[in-house]
């Protein structure tokens, strides 16, 4: 592989994470749970 492709798939992963994140604490928003706002801290 070539190193800039393994970077662009690094970042990849990285964005699917934030989205996996982001809906994470969205849906523990939703349930009230205050454990999720102390972890987006």
């Amino acid at each position: 592989m070539r190193p800039w492709s393994l970077q662009a798939t690094f970042a990849d992963i990285e964005r699917n994470i934030e989205k996996v994140g982001n809906v994470v604490f969205s849906m523990a928003e939703k349930n009230g749970n205050k454990m999720a706002s102390s972890l987006a801290i």
